[in-house]
């Protein structure tokens, strides 16, 4: 059940990951200059990725808890009801390759900023960590595993927001405030989720529509969010800049 589980789970990384990583290394390399400094090379990387970076999870987000909430009906109709215990294990596993979901930005982020060599170390650390948490569940049985990996990948979030934050110049504080319109977007969609799970419907019906409504209401909240807190930020902005006078329509107004 788990091996399943942790398939369906990987299957969805690995179709966020690749295009996630090849984007990250063209935009980061694109935001690189000539003749700049180490301290200049490593703002402007680490502002290209802290504008990247809630793109990244607004797209993931969305796909990995989408999973973690049609688990039991995927499960169900690609595999049987006899792998109905796995569907609960799939949507911990979701949440976990959700965590993960950052550190894509992790290689190229400090490969560029001539960081590289710190990657080694901290992969042997989230190594560690992931296998500590692995041994303490066993006694709890299979969900006590998954549980446990859920808790390593929450550790292993939090090194990779340090690693890029200290090493990779992104302002995590920036990324969480653009972030936060996802919140509301998700809580919609889950919300819609949850409604369509209530109709009487058969599985790929009800799978089906499931995606379908969930994917729109979240596209369609985040999509005003977006806009509103677009032309609010840009409201405030322009409220903040002064414009100086102009002195020859002061001349001007005296004769």
């Amino acid at each position: 059940y788990y091996r399943v589980a942790d398939r369906l789970g990987s299957s969805f990384a690995d179709m966020m990951d690749e295009p996630s990583r090849l984007i990250a290394w063209v935009s980061l390399r694109r935001s690189i200059r000539e003749n700049q400094t180490l301290q200049e090379l490593k703002r402007g990387v680490g502002r290209e990725a802290t504008v990247l970076l809630p793109f990244l999870l607004a797209l993931a987000a969305p796909i990995f808890i989408g999973l973690a909430l049609v688990s039991e009906t995927l499960v169900v109709l690609l595999l049987g009801d006899q792998w109905h215990p796995a569907a609960p294990l799939t949507a911990l596993l979701a949440l976990m390759y959700m965590l993960y979901s950052p550190g894509v930005l992790t290689e190229p982020l400090l490969s560029l900023t001539g960081q590289v060599g710190r990657l080694p170390l901290v992969s042997l650390c989230n190594m560690v960590v992931a296998v500590i948490f692995l041994l303490g569940a066993v006694p709890f049985g299979i969900m006590g595993v998954a549980i446990g990996q859920v808790m390593a990948a929450a550790i292993t979030a939090g090194v990779t927001i340090w690693l890029q934050s200290h090493y990779g110049g992104v302002s995590w504080k920036r990324v969480g405030a653009s972030s936060i319109i996802i919140v509301p977007s998700l809580i919609a969609m889950v919300a819609c989720i949850i409604w369509v799970s209530q109709l009487s419907l058969s599985p790929a019906l009800d799978l089906g529509l499931k995606i379908l409504t969930g994917a729109l209401v979240y596209v369609c909240v985040l999509a005003v969010l977006y806009i509103s807190f677009f032309k609010v930020s840009n409201t405030f902005t322009w409220k903040k800049v002064k414009v100086p006078p102009n002195p020859t329509s002061e001349v001007e107004e005296s004769y």
